[in-house]
């Protein structure tokens, strides 16, 4: 028994749940000995009495609010404005001479902020999926045989792209750029 109580109170709720019901009953006890007792009890029945007021509404009233409550909450919604961020429906765009498309992935448990997801290269000329490969001398290349496309990187030799997680990290980069400047178009 006492290990089982010990378990409960290490756990987050159970505790909580524990010293709740300690303090009320301390609290009743300390009211009961002291007498308040009468006061509490009146000062509840008080409360509880603002709540089964009585008012008198005719019916045809109720059968016009009613409905008309109803019919009011999705304007009230509609006109609330939506909480996702502008550059949601950014999902493509030109970068590094390769068209990428991408999806967001909404904030959650493990992630407060919007992620790309689904990082996907386009041959830009053609349209197909490009295929980025570490081990072919190519770091990108089009898929279609008869594409002639060729990846022409950008910049000298020291900053050129070697590795798809460079490539890949790159591209975030661009892309967080950006939605943070406001270049972004959907």
């Amino acid at each position: 028994m006492k290990s089982l109580l010990l378990k409960a109170w290490k756990d987050p709720v159970w505790s909580k749940v524990i010293s709740a019901g300690l303090i009320f009953i301390f609290a009743a006890c300390f009211t009961w000995i002291s007498g308040l007792w009468p006061e509490v009890k009146s000062i509840l029945f008080y409360i509880l009495s603002l709540f089964v007021y009585e008012v008198k509404i005719p019916v045809w009233a109720l059968c016009l609010i009613v409905p008309f409550l109803v019919l009011l909450i999705p304007f009230i919604h509609s006109k609330i404005p939506d909480r996702e961020p502008a550059f949601i429906n950014y999902k493509s765009d030109q970068i590094l001479g390769i068209d990428w498309s991408w999806n967001w992935s909404k904030p959650n448990y493990h992630n407060d902020k919007y992620s790309i997801r689904d990082l996907h290269p386009r041959c830009p000329d053609c349209k197909s999926s490009l295929e980025v490969n570490d081990y072919s001398g190519e770091l990108v290349h089009c898929i279609n045989d008869d594409c002639k496309w060729k990846w022409q990187q950008q910049g000298n030799f020291e900053n050129r792209i070697s590795h798809s997680s460079t490539l890949n990290s790159k591209v975030w980069n661009i892309i967080d750029r950006k939605i943070h400047n406001g270049e972004f178009k959907t």
